[in-house]
């Protein structure tokens, strides 16, 4: 079997950061927090599509809480376009950088690694 082509791998990946962070990212690699450890509950929810009928809704939770301990993420914006939005939240300072790169080429290496 064929697999299609998926549109989306053409997508261009930035990532908007401030200029000590970037420092990082070049001298120790792309950094991958666990997701509890974000601010926001819903960043790096992964689980949007499952359902759970009433009875089971609270164990539904507890066990999507607790995998969140082994889910990683590494925060991209896509858009073919710059976003304002998006320095004023990663970037925090007036020394900021966006690194640019292409879903597709981030695929290759994830699977090439």
């Amino acid at each position: 079997m064929t697999k299609k082509f998926d549109p989306a791998l053409m997508s261009p990946l930035a990532r908007y950061l401030p200029f000590p962070k970037y420092v990082d990212l070049l001298l120790k690699g792309l950094y991958a927090p666990r997701c509890t450890s974000f601010e926001d509950p819903w960043e790096g929810h992964v689980f949007h599509g499952i359902r759970a009928d009433p009875d089971n809704k609270q164990a539904l939770a507890a066990t999507i809480d607790r995998a969140k301990h082994w889910i990683y993420a590494s925060c991209w914006h896509a858009n073919n376009a710059e976003s304002y939005a998006m320095w004023r939240i990663y970037g925090q300072q007036t020394e900021a950088v966006a690194v640019l790169g292409w879903m597709l080429r981030w695929t290759i290496a994830a699977r090439n690694s």
